[in-house]
């Protein structure tokens, strides 16, 4: 594992964390919510294409 990985690991645990702090009708409300990583990827996949 890479210290690049090994960081992006342990931003998304922290990401996920915080996400449970509020309500996700809370988090769409104040319009607070991060883009899912599976999500991300897809985009930047389907950006390179």
């Amino acid at each position: 594992m890479t210290k690049f990985t090994a960081l992006e690991s342990r931003r998304q645990e922290i990401q996920v964390e915080l996400d449970g702090f509020k309500t996700q009708e809370e988090r769409n409300f104040m319009g607070q919510f991060s883009t899912p990583i599976a999500l991300a990827k897809d985009i930047i996949t389907h950006a390179k294409n």
